[in-house]
């Protein structure tokens, strides 16, 4: 059997082109893979976060009102007057 008999072969450019996509392929699928995982670890650290942030609202409120503003800069507690409805 010759070469011709069983098919034509890439060239060594060819083949090797071939696979180097195909290795750039794989390594970006990775990358977008640990980009997923990675972004469920973030959601996860997020809802803990804003549980903690909601209980602590809470506790504010039960110690200061409802109505209160609280100056993020100074930690200075107002009070907001209560609206009237007509």
């Amino acid at each position: 059997m010759t070469k011709d008999q069983i098919g034509d072969y890439l060239t060594e450019e060819e083949l090797s082109g071939i696979k180097k996509m195909l290795t750039d392929l794989n390594a970006a699928k990775l990358k977008l893979a640990d980009t997923i995982i990675e972004s469920e670890k973030y959601k996860s650290v997020i809802k803990v976060i804003r549980e903690k942030l909601h209980e602590n609202e809470r506790g504010l409120i039960e110690k200061y009102g409802k109505d209160a503003s609280i100056s993020l800069e100074t930690g200075k507690v107002t009070q907001n007057p209560i609206k009237k409805e007509n």
